[in-house]
């Protein structure tokens, strides 16, 4: 279920990442690819961190299992410097299931797959040059709601 502390730390996370695009965001030595030809890869926003990952089916993700304070998923993103409505697609972590090896000392067996629910995806939206979040989600009846970031519904 999606709450405030979530929504807080996705804000801040992002805002971060526009602010301060510079410090940490490119691969040293390495050389960017076209836009969008990566289409399974996937960045992690965790709440002191960011990680990559691979996306390995509609609702999984394999990274590495030390990045345990993953929250959101990040898909469709050729940049984190510039938030691309149209491509990003943001999901919510249900759930997280460490290699049965992993050991946080050695980072033997450093895996970690993360599970959300088909419906449990975040919209971005750019409104006058800040970035605003819109959780849109299907529940078990199949009928859409829509929570703005003021937390109001709509159906």
């Amino acid at each position: 279920m999606f709450c405030q502390s979530y929504f807080s730390v996705f804000v801040s996370c992002m805002l971060l990442m526009i602010i301060q695009p510079g410090h940490g965001s490119e691969i040293i030595g390495g050389t960017e690819v076209k836009p969008h030809s990566l289409p399974f890869m996937a960045c992690f926003v965790g709440v002191e961190s960011l990680c990559g990952g691979t996306l390995i089916h509609p609702q999984w993700v394999l990274t590495a299992a030390h990045c345990n304070d993953m929250i959101l998923v990040i898909l469709g993103a050729h940049s984190l410097r510039k938030v691309e409505v149209d491509s990003w697609q943001v999901r919510v972590v249900e759930k997280q299931f460490p290699h049965p090896g992993y050991d946080r000392v050695t980072k033997v067996n450093d895996l970690v797959l993360l599970k959300w629910g088909m419906g449990s995806w975040l919209e971005l939206l750019l409104l006058e040059g800040s970035v605003r979040v819109k959780r849109t989600y299907r529940d078990s009846t199949h009928s859409s709601q829509t929570n703005n970031s003021a937390g109001s519904k709509k159906q």
